[in-house]
């Protein structure tokens, strides 16, 4: 769902409000940390969404960290959606920006691009465009060129219609990667007419209801282990 933004006049706004999506361990909060210039996000793998705010370059910006979710999608749960939406509703009027994480290494493959694309098609085709990618561990672009890279995201970049930032978040007194990214923000938030992106209730209800759909296989499994177990004793 879209809500408009009030100041679309000029491409620089007052406020931008920006989640962060993305697997653990690629730099979510560190990028947060980054982005408001202040360690206010924890590093450790945390189990709910937060959300902060700060003064960055004459805007007031506000960051939601999400619950990351694990490489292996067997082991991702509706729980772990459940926070995720959660994290959206941390901003009532909505958000400008999903920043998607990916971070500039190796460990990055196919199936965890797989488990990224699901996470982002339980909500509505509108939110990609309202995503861009976020490329962390810059600092690793010396292995390989940026082209490469590209070229390994593809698919997700072509849904954000190649909009892309790097960050290198070992080097949090270059601001200049942080005004860079805004400005991009902006240009992009100008593009959709100023909108937001919200969460809509009925994902809410389809996350609750996969949730009801696990928990009673889960049950007739159960029952049925039961059923085996009297049988042979």
């Amino acid at each position: 769902a879209e809500a408009k933004s009030s100041q679309v006049s000029s491409n620089k706004l007052q406020e931008l409000r920006i989640i962060l999506l993305g697997q653990k361990t690629v730099g979510k909060s560190a990028t947060g940390n980054t982005l408001l210039h202040k360690e206010v996000f924890a590093s450790s793998q945390n189990e709910q969404c937060q959300m902060q705010e700060g003064e960055v370059a004459g805007r007031r910006v506000t960051v939601i960290d999400t619950l990351g979710w694990w490489q292996d999608s067997s082991c991702c749960t509706d729980d772990i959606d459940k926070e995720i939406a959660r994290g959206f509703s941390l901003s009532p009027v909505g958000v400008h920006v999903i920043l998607l994480v990916i971070p500039l290494d190796l460990t990055f493959r196919d199936p965890q691009r797989v488990t990224l694309e699901d996470h982002m098609n339980l909500f509505h085709a509108t939110v990609w465009k309202h995503a861009m990618v976020l490329f962390t561990y810059g600092d690793k672009l010396a292995d390989k060129s940026l082209e490469e890279h590209i070229e390994r995201e593809h698919s997700a970049l072509q849904k954000c219609l190649n909009r892309y930032q790097v960050f290198n978040n070992r080097d949090e007194s270059n601001l200049s990667q942080v005004t860079k990214l805004l400005q991009k923000i902006e240009e992009m938030v100008c593009y959709n007419g100023g909108s937001y992106y919200k969460v809509e209730e009925h994902i809410f209800r389809v996350i609750k209801e996969k949730q009801k759909e696990v928990a009673e296989r889960a049950e007739e499994r159960r029952k049925k282990s039961c059923k085996m177990t009297n049988f042979f004793f």
